[in-house]
C-alpha cells in the first residue's frame, strides 16, 4: 500500500528487480588486482603497503569493514557493496533526470542504465566504481537542485558528498568540482560560496585524516608516485598529432567496450550515436540542463583524455548514465515510432549485457584462476 502511493514506485520497483538480478549474477571472484589490494585493505588499512593502493579509497573500504562485519565473507563484503550501489544509483540517476526533464524521461534512462554492460557488471565485481558513481550522481543531484533553486542548504550538501565521493575514488573530484564553481557563479552571495568550500573542506578531512593516520607520513610521497607514475608512458613522444589520434581512437573504443558491442564489428554505430548526441543538444528549451551536463562531462572527459591514459573501459563508467540519458532522448525523434524505437534499443543493450553479465558469475577472473592454478601444481612450501 505505501509502494502504491509513494509517487517514485516505479523507480523504487526497478531498483529492488535489478538489486534482485544482480545478486544472481554476482561475481565469486575477485575481478582485478585492485579487488585484492582492496581485499587487504580491509583487513589492515596501510596505503603505504598498497592495502590498498594509493589515494587510498578510504570511504569504499570503511563501507567493506562494515560489509565484512555482517557477512565475514571476504569476497561477498565486497560484490554486495558493489549490488546495493548498482540499484541506490538507479533512483538517484532517476531523481536526477526527473530534476532535468520528466519522469517518462526518467525512468527510460534508469531503466536502460540498469542493463547496460558496463553498469551491470560493475555492479557485480569487488570494485569501488559502482559506490563512487552513486556518490557522483547523488552530488550532480543536489547540484542541480541548487541551479534551479537557489537553495544554500543544497548546494551544502552537493559540497559534503562531493568530498566523500572523493574519498570512494578520487577521479570523480573532476567531474563534480568544476559544477560546484559554476553554482558559486551562479549564486555570487560570498557568505554562501564561503561555507560550501569550508563543508568542501571539511568533508576532504574526514577521510583524509584517518588515511594519513593509519598510513603514515610517506602517504603524500606514494600517492604523488602514482600520479608521476601515469605520465611516464606518454606517447607525445611521438608528436602532438599521433596522440591525439590515439586517445580519440581509444575513446570511442571504450565506448563501444561500455555498451558491450565489439567495436571493430560495429563501428558503424558511431555516426548514429554522434547525431542522437547532436540532436539531443539542439533541443532549445533544455539549455540549463545541456549546460549543466556540458561543464561536468567536458571536464572529466579532459582528465580522461589527457591523464588517465588506460584501455580500461571502467574509467568511462560515469559517462554512462548519460549516455543512455542522450540515447533516450535521440528516440524522440522518431515522434510515431518511438515507442518502436525505445523496445530495439532496450533488446539490443540486454543482448549485448547479459551474456557478460552470466559470464562474471560463472568464470573465475583471470587473477582467481591464475591462483588456483599455483595451488594445484605447486608446492607453495617447498
Amino acid at each position: 500500500m505505501i509502494l502504491k502511493n509513494f509517487q517514485h514506485k516505479d523507480i523504487l520497483l526497478l531498483s529492488l528487480i535489478m538489486f534482485i538480478i544482480y545478486l544472481f549474477t554476482m561475481s565469486t571472484s575477485l575481478d582485478d588486482q585492485d579487488s585484492i589490494h582492496f581485499l587487504r585493505g580491509m583487513k589492515e588499512f596501510d596505503v603505504s603497503e598498497n592495502q590498498p593502493h594509493p589515494p587510498g579509497f578510504p570511504i569504499y573500504i570503511l563501507l567493506g569493514k562494515i560489509s565484512f562485519s555482517i557477512f565475514q565473507n571476504d569476497i561477498l563484503s565486497l560484490t554486495i557493496i558493489s549490488a546495493v550501489f548498482g540499484a541506490l544509483t538507479l533512483v538517484v540517476f532517476y531523481l536526477l533526470i526527473l530534476e532535468m526533464f520528466n519522469k517518462q524521461i526518467a525512468i527510460m534512462s534508469s531503466a536502460l542504465l540498469s542493463i547496460t554492460a558496463l553498469f551491470w557488471t560493475y555492479s557485480l565485481k569487488a570494485m569501488s566504481d559502482m559506490t563512487a558513481l552513486f556518490f557522483t550522481i547523488l552530488s550532480l543531484l543536489f547540484i542541480f537542485k541548487f541551479t534551479k533553486k537557489k537553495n544554500d542548504k543544497t548546494l551544502y550538501l552537493a559540497s559534503f558528498i562531493s568530498a566523500l565521493s572523493a574519498g570512494v575514488r578520487l577521479h570523480t573530484i573532476f567531474l563534480l568540482f568544476p559544477l560546484l564553481v559554476y553554482c558559486y557563479f551562479k549564486s555570487k552571495n560570498k557568505k554562501i560560496i564561503f561555507y560550501s568550500n569550508l563543508i568542501f573542506t571539511f568533508g576532504i578531512l574526514v577521510w583524509l585524516i584517518p588515511t594519513i593516520y593509519f598510513s603514515g607520513s610517506d602517504y603524500f610521497n606514494r600517492t604523488l608516485d602514482l600520479f608521476l607514475l601515469a605520465y611516464q608512458h606518454k606517447p607525445l613522444q611521438y608528436g602532438i598529432i599521433y596522440f591525439l589520434f590515439n586517445r580519440i581512437k581509444d575513446l570511442f573504443l571504450m565506448l563501444f567496450m561500455s555498451f558491450g558491442i565489439n567495436p571493430y564489428k560495429i563501428i558503424f554505430l558511431a555516426p548514429i550515436i554522434i547525431y542522437t548526441i547532436l540532436l539531443t543538444f539542439s533541443v532549445k528549451k533544455i539549455k540549463k540542463q545541456n549546460l549543466f551536463l556540458f561543464i561536468g562531462l567536458a571536464s572529466y572527459f579532459l582528465l580522461y583524455f589527457f591523464v588517465l591514459f588506460s584501455n580500461n573501459p571502467r574509467y568511462l563508467l560515469l559517462y554512462v548514465p548519460f549516455i543512455c540519458l542522450f540515447l533516450v532522448l535521440g528516440t524522440f525523434w522518431f515522434e510515431k515510432y518511438q515507442k518502436i524505437a525505445i523496445i530495439i534499443l532496450f533488446i539490443m543493450t540486454l543482448s549485448l549485457s547479459l551474456p557478460l553479465a552470466l559470464e562474471i558469475r560463472k568464470t573465475p577472473s583471470p587473477i582467481m584462476q591464475a591462483i588456483n592454478y599455483t595451488k594445484t601444481n605447486y608446492n607453495l612450501n617447498e
